[in-house]
């Protein structure tokens, strides 16, 4: 399971980074030096600031990042194959493992709606945050 664990955590942690760098970049910076200038601490700088402002690409990577966990088959397939008597079998490999290796095609579609049923009011979630801070 660590395996599993520290192998997606490696694989996303670039795309975070370079998300979250760009986005800190792009923040004005005059407002953090009127920050500055008013006697704010880095502290409150990073939390009343940054943060809020950061809230958006944040939220996206949330996102994305439980999406992806919750269709991960990839690595569960190369690296342990549903793993120790399914100790590593996540809803996407169960997907596959139903549809191809067991044959049963509508079990699997339906743990793929169940899937998609998941997935929808986490998306619905970032889009309305999404929408409320611009």
């Amino acid at each position: 399971n660590f395996a599993v664990i520290f192998a997606a955590v490696w694989i996303w942690t670039g795309l975070a980074m370079t998300i979250l760098s760009a986005a800190y970049k792009a923040l004005p910076q005059e407002i953090i030096e009127a920050a500055i200038i008013d006697g704010a601490t880095q502290w409150q700088r990073f939390w009343r600031l940054v943060l809020p402002m950061l809230s958006i690409p944040i939220t996206f990577l949330v996102v994305v990042m439980i999406i992806n966990a919750l269709k991960m088959i990839d690595l569960v397939y190369v690296m342990t194959m549903g793993g120790p008597r399914g100790g590593t079998r996540v809803i996407g490999f169960s997907i596959y493992v139903e549809m191809f290796a067991n044959g049963k095609i509508g079990y699997g579609s339906a743990i793929g709606a169940i899937l998609l049923i998941l997935v929808l009011p986490i998306i619905l979630y970032q889009l309305r945050q999404t929408k409320k801070q611009l």
